[in-house]
């Protein structure tokens, strides 16, 4: 055990009132959790159905499971009303669970949809490969030249000088791409001078370009966004010379071994700019937002600006041809719809070249729409059956999470409903649409609400989500019931009124021996104050918290900053119930450790809070190191 329970009050304490998280291995958890979070569709090959951010791991979800049934043994009845990517829902159904999934998200709802209600193997590699044959002819037309097939067509963003009209090429910095991946022992790589001449060279070292300026592969050409002329020594702010033209500058071309990376034919550079694209969708306008403010602001208005026409019509037509594939069977057009719909996010004119690793980026990154200026346009249904985010690639991960349900989900029952009418449940597996501040079930219908909220304002997921909605005709900017700060629906002091509506019904769904059990992390005290008051007034009281290992510590946007990569578990029950708190050792541990103990003291206080404890709570919060630290180092500069 890695803590101590102790009673709260004078109320007898049941078996079943204490803290399942007294059964978990921390350490145990917290390793599997770490490995799973580097690759987590090998452990959990649903997960690369649809696109979904900050995603829990099923070694925690799992492991918190597998404790309560310690508690409550045989077929629980298990809810997430914050079902979002589905891990819980598909942890839960893993062990034999019923279990209602909720989201206000139709993105995610839809994508759940799909996930528990996907056709055999075989019927998708059938109608994988009829798509295949239908588009073949349009593919070859739309990527191939002569004996070479475009797999990735590499774009610079180029400005006009506000002073002296001179073209100014964006690239971020010397090095432009390498020939071989710098893993494969790749030596030399395509880089620019200051003025954008482009040679082939070794990228160890600097050189001088044929217009006598210095090619340096680790120069910075574009950094905080700024930009300068080399002709007349303007410089400036990048917005300043949009819109961009995007220039083909490069294409790796598929070849036996894999690719080489070559400047454009001509004929290659009309292919991809040509006027015979005709795509017809309207995606409709981009609205203002949290995280649509960043395309905005680099001059994309419309969600169409952001994919070449090329690769919008490729992307239509292989909608269309969804329908033809599928022969009639509604769960083959649904799933091959979404393996089209999942490959947007790789739009070609947001979609970040690695020129280390010669593969393109996903338009989200870190939870944020990452703009940039060096972008790679992807073959939509990718070489040979691969490529990074396309469509083929999106089909085999499919039919990989076909054979997973069929071996761990054998024979469950699924309900898809987008009323959230107060029903009994009487499938193996509900799925319901709707904000999670009604959920559609009976009173004292659940044995464990185990969730994931919205942290704060961490992830704008309805903003996020629309890049992909937009392309089924949901232009809808704002999605009522968020719960995210930020969003146009919630704002800072809605966020705990919202939560504290939900957890009040979450409180009425729950049997009298329940338990609510969710992860939490946030490094802004209101946040903890929020969720904390709202648990509170929604009428719980703690039964224990302890804290897990959650996130990729060595994902190249968390390296070396003082990133979330540890979750707190909070365990609370219905007031009326009481408990046998469980508080877990808090010896040791890294500053984020330490400032999560401290709000673990206050989760520790839900139910029993007193008048003032919010300014406690935060004075606290911002006297630890994991705080008070970058407060400190912001002051002496």
């Amino acid at each position: 055990m890695n803590g101590t329970s102790a009673p709260i009050g004078n109320t007898k304490v049941r078996p079943t009132d204490r803290s399942p998280l007294r059964h978990l291995d921390l350490r145990a958890v917290s390793a599997a959790a770490r490995v799973e979070s580097r690759s987590r569709q090998r452990y959990l090959p649903p997960v690369s159905v649809f696109r979904w951010w900050a995603r829990r791991t099923e070694s925690v979800v799992g492991a918190v499971l597998d404790a309560y049934s310690l508690e409550h043994p045989g077929v629980l009845t298990v809810a997430d009303p914050f079902a979002g990517g589905g891990t819980i829902a598909l942890a839960a159904a893993r062990r034999g669970h019923r279990v209602y999934a909720q989201d206000v998200n139709p993105w995610a709802t839809e994508g759940l949809g799909v996930t528990f209600q996907l056709p055999s193997p075989e019927q998708l590699r059938v109608a994988s490969a009829r798509l295949e044959a239908l588009v073949s002819a349009d593919l070859a037309s739309a990527y191939r030249v002569g004996s070479d097939t475009m797999i990735e067509t590499i774009r610079v963003a180029v400005g006009v000088c506000p002073k002296c009209a001179s073209e100014i090429y964006l690239y971020p910095q010397g090095l432009v791409s390498m020939t071989r991946r710098i893993d494969s022992g790749g030596s030399d790589g395509w880089e620019v001078c200051p003025v954008g001449h482009m040679t082939l060279g070794r990228v160890d070292r600097r050189r001088r370009c044929h217009c006598n300026r210095i090619v340096d592969p680790v120069a910075s050409y574009t950094a905080g966004a700024q930009a300068a002329c080399r002709h007349c020594r303007w410089r400036g702010h990048i917005s300043q010379l949009l819109p961009f033209m995007w220039k083909p500058i490069l294409v790796a071309v598929g070849t036996p071994g894999g690719r080489r990376i070559r400047p454009p034919t001509e004929r290659e550079v009309e292919l991809a700019e040509s006027s015979k694209w005709k795509p017809t969708l309207d995606l409709g306008r981009i609205p203002e937002g949290t995280e649509t403010r960043r395309l905005l602001q680099r001059g994309f208005h419309e969600w169409e600006q952001l994919y070449p026409r090329r690769q919008r019509h490729m992307l239509e037509l292989l909608l269309a041809s969804s329908i033809v594939a599928s022969a009639g069977d509604q769960f083959v057009e649904l799933a091959l719809r979404f393996a089209v719909l999942s490959s947007v996010e790789f739009a070609g004119y947001m979609s970040r070249w690695d020129s280390r690793y010669l593969k393109p980026y996903e338009a989200v990154a870190n939870h944020r729409y990452q703009p940039t200026t060096l972008v790679a346009e992807p073959h939509v249904w990718g070489y040979q059956g691969g490529g990074r985010g396309t469509v083929s690639a999106r089909l085999a991960g499919l039919i990989r999470a076909s054979e997973w349900n069929l071996r761990e989900l054998p024979n469950r029952t699924v309900s898809v409903r987008r009323s959230r009418r107060t029903t009994p449940l009487t499938s193996d597996t509900t799925i319901v649409r709707g904000s999670a501040e009604r959920i559609g079930v009976p009173d004292e219908t659940f044995d464990l609400v185990l969730t994931d909220p919205p942290y704060h304002d961490d992830v704008q997921y309805g903003e996020l989500s629309q890049l992909f909605r937009v392309w089924v005709g949901d232009h809808r900017a704002r999605l009522s019931g968020d719960v995210t700060v930020g969003s146009n629906a919630c704002s800072a002091g809605g966020y705990q009124t919202r939560l504290t509506m939900i957890f009040a019904d979450v409180k009425r769904t729950l049997k009298q021996d329940g338990h609510l059990i969710f992860s939490y992390a946030n490094r802004d005290p209101d946040a903890w104050t929020a969720v904390i008051g709202a648990l509170h007034d929604a009428g719980f009281v703690a039964a224990g918290y302890t804290i897990v290992h959650s996130e990729n510590e060595t994902d190249h946007s968390k390296r070396g900053k003082r990133s979330n990569t540890l979750d707190m578990l909070i365990d609370v029950v219905p007031k009326k119930s009481r408990a046998k708190v469980f508080r877990p050792a808090t010896g040791g541990g890294s500053a984020q450790t330490s400032f999560l103990h401290v709000m673990g003291r206050w989760v520790l206080r839900i139910g029993e809070l007193e008048e003032g404890w919010e300014s406690e709570l935060r004075n606290e919060a911002l006297a630890t190191d994991y705080l008070a630290a970058p407060q400190q180092a912001n002051a002496a500069q």
